[in-house]
């Protein structure tokens, strides 16, 4: 079911492009994405985060959020962040026809979470105690203070390879880079990629 774009070139010869289908949630990654991973794992993780930081009214709000992709219910429209608007006119053909979550295109639905999650912090709000506070910070620094002896190891690894042109070197340096790109904390908390990425030295 890919859509097909056709290039006219200089010489009349017509080109075609066969495009992907848009992931939707037919496939399982994204629907656990959308139902379990963004909702469950990472919401709620960084509400308790930043109980220590926010209202419990802004949290409520956050944690709603959550409430409304597990439930698939109806999207809304954005109003607080700087380029609304512009969102608003991109997300109209799914809210004019009543769209649901599990309706939206999975690159859509994941960028749009983010910004319903920082409106419901306050981030965009001068009047809110939310107001241009990073909700991921608190994470973001413990990681980093955990990930400290890993990211020596992994500097340590990449020095001892440099240079060498053979599989055993590739090999590694592709591995720690697959291990890398999944420690965002979005499959895996810091915690877990410390004993994870461990077999690959």
């Amino acid at each position: 079911n890919s859509h097909e774009q056709t290039a006219q070139s200089g010489s009349k010869e017509q080109i075609v492009i066969n495009l992907p289908a848009e992931l939707d949630f037919s496939d399982p990654f994204v629907k656990d994405t959308m139902t379990n991973r963004v909702p469950v794992k990472i919401i709620e993780r960084t509400v308790q985060y930043n109980k220590h930081t926010l209202t419990q009214e802004l949290l409520s709000t956050m944690s709603l959020v959550g409430v409304e992709m597990r439930n698939n219910e109806l999207i809304s429209q954005l109003n607080a962040c700087p380029h609304s608007l512009l969102w608003n006119d991109c997300l109209k053909p799914f809210l004019e026809r009543g769209a649901r979550w599990a309706e939206l295109p999975w690159y859509v639905g994941e960028t749009y979470v983010y910004h319903r999650l920082l409106e419901a912090s306050g981030f965009w709000d001068p009047s809110s105690p939310g107001y241009n506070i990073d909700i991921f910070a608190p994470e973001k620094q413990e990681s980093l203070t955990l990930s400290l002896p890993q990211v020596y190891s992994r500097i340590q690894t990449c020095l001892s390879v440099s240079g060498q042109h053979n599989f055993k070197s590739f090999s590694t340096l592709v591995r720690m880079s697959l291990w890398g790109n999944q420690g965002d904390n979005s499959l895996f908390t810091i915690q877990d990629m410390s004993h994870l990425g461990e077999w690959f030295h």
